[in-house]
């Protein structure tokens, strides 16, 4: 995924208090960012552009995930993603897939959440029937990690600027 880098200039002419709660302030707002972002992903699967959900059992929506990771020399970084179990097909619905003959029984339990099918034969035909469709088209790439990201970048000077703001204020060095 791409990499959104924030620079703050003049700190080095910023007293120790200021400093201090600048970098507080950057690194709550890497945590509000990295939140935003997971809810983002989140949207985008429960109301995406296409208008047809990307959710059906719920299982990829439990497994978005966010966290903030220490990095060398700077507050850290960001990273929203798909933890296990839906981790484990999250990057083939982001980005779709080529046709391929998918196992039916990896399909079970979507079609009998999609279609509303408790026999265990039918729905085994259902999902012969949809991995036939994927062997011929494959499957539309969803995106919600990319359009997610879209939207968080315009949003994410906003969302510094006032934890920023905030940590300023708490430290007791606003504007009086």
């Amino acid at each position: 995924m791409p990499a959104v880098q924030i620079t703050i200039v003049g700190l080095d002419k910023a007293s120790a208090a200021v400093r201090s709660a600048v970098f507080s302030g950057a690194r709550q707002g890497l945590e509000a960012a990295a939140k935003r972002g997971e809810f983002l992903v989140q949207e985008n699967m429960l109301h995406p552009a296409s208008g047809r959900p990307v959710v059906a059992t719920g299982v990829l929506l439990g497994s978005i995930a966010s966290e903030v990771r220490e990095g060398p020399g700077t507050i850290g970084h960001a990273v929203v993603f798909a933890q296990p179990p839906g981790g484990d097909y999250a990057g083939f619905v982001e980005a779709g897939t080529r046709p391929h003959f998918p196992p039916p029984s990896a399909l079970l339990l979507w079609v009998k959440k999609r279609f509303g099918v408790a026999n265990e034969k039918q729905a085994l035909s259902i999902a012969f029937a949809v991995a036939r469709g994927i062997a011929k088209r494959g499957t539309q790439a969803r995106r919600m990690f990319e359009n997610a990201f879209t939207a968080l970048e315009g949003q994410l000077g906003g969302i510094f600027e006032a934890a920023i703001s905030r940590a300023i204020e708490a430290a007791g060095l606003g504007k009086t």
